[in-house]
């Protein structure tokens, strides 16, 4: 609407400060930096080494190997209704994922660590919060097309853009002017 320009967010150079280590991106997948007490398999999991899963490494690998281990070939499907599908009897210890939270999912799964690397990683609660696994896990392991965006000039454009607009249509703009009362009291 408003024509502001925007770019793809560049996600490589995030920083991480986790358990007294900084991190940056790409150390998401080296074993070796991680302040996590990985086992061999989700170490080799995290680095893309893992047969038959999904491309993904770090620690959305990590949620695709527990998915890949309750619903094999969950990375293969090709319409979203055969999420629903394969909830009706996809089970973890002869407990349906529908009747379980997401992370009590995770931490059967995977280890302790791996569940803390992923959790802290993520930087996000609700994405590893203890919502219906049934819903978590076709959300958390969706179609990987989502592109997250920055305006270009900085976040600061839309405020200004918007003022703009608004004194363009009519509008009044009065910076550092308390309001009292408005027209309707």
């Amino acid at each position: 609407m408003f024509r502001i320009e925007a770019d793809e967010f560049a996600t490589d150079r995030n920083l991480f400060y986790v358990r007294g280590v900084r991190l940056t991106a790409p150390d998401l997948i080296n074993p070796s930096v991680l302040p996590y007490r990985l086992s061999a398999d989700e170490q080799r999991v995290i680095q893309g080494e893992s047969p038959g899963q999904s491309d993904s490494k770090g620690p959305p690998a990590l949620v695709a190997w527990a998915a890949d281990r309750v619903i094999p070939g969950w990375c293969k499907f090709t319409s979203p209704q055969q999420w629903p599908d394969a909830m009706r009897t996809a089970n973890i210890n002869g407990l349906l994922l529908r009747d379980i939270g997401f992370w009590n999912f995770l931490l059967m799964s995977m280890t302790d660590e791996a569940f803390s690397y992923v959790h802290d990683m993520f930087g996000h609660f609700f994405e590893v919060a203890n919502w219906n696994c049934a819903q978590a896990l076709p959300w958390f392991l969706g179609d990987g097309t989502t592109t997250y965006r920055t305006l270009t000039g900085g976040y600061d454009l839309l405020p200004k853009t918007l003022a703009k607009a608004f004194v363009a249509a009519g509008g009044e703009l009065r910076m550092r002017t308390p309001v009292v009362r408005d027209r309707k009291s």
